[in-house]
């Protein structure tokens, strides 16, 4: 089942499977945004799942936006068709999904060690938060370099 989902994702994509795909993916977007919104609406989190609950359907509020706007521009919708086919930026997101792998892998292991042998505790829900800042920008931070100077 798992590698059928891949081979569905990873298969050529005609432009209108492509726009289709596109539009579903906002659709659910869209969908989850709302319900975070009804989400945190209706319940009482503490404060910290209560911001981070409001950043994600923020986010994704202004992620449904942006494919709105792609959507109904057909310029915009081919270019991306386009750099969703190409091979230079498929093995940039290739190599900036190893570099943070091998970023992570560093950081855990530093973070073990200096709980091992220095007795340095941290709070979990900060090293998470952090840890997951690191993630997003060493992924990012290195995707921007190598299309940058690639």
């Amino acid at each position: 089942m798992i590698t059928r989902f891949i081979n569905y994702l990873s298969k050529e994509k005609s432009f209108e499977a492509y726009s289709k795909s596109y539009r579903l993916a906002s659709l659910f977007a869209i969908i989850l945004a709302l319900f975070l919104f009804i989400l945190n609406w209706q319940f009482h989190f503490n404060s910290y799942t209560k911001g981070f609950v409001w950043g994600m359907s923020i986010a994704l509020l202004a992620l449904t936006i942006r494919n709105y706007f792609v959507l109904h521009n057909e310029k915009k919708l081919k270019e991306a068709y386009i750099e969703s086919k190409d091979e230079r930026n498929h093995a940039i997101l290739l190599a900036a999904s190893a570099t943070t792998l091998v970023l992570q892998i560093l950081l855990i292991i530093l973070v073990l060690v200096l709980n091992a042998f220095f007795k340095v505790d941290f709070d979990l829900r900060y090293f998470l938060a952090a840890d997951l800042y690191f993630i997003i920008l060493s992924f990012f931070g290195t995707d921007i370099l190598l299309k940058r100077f690639m």
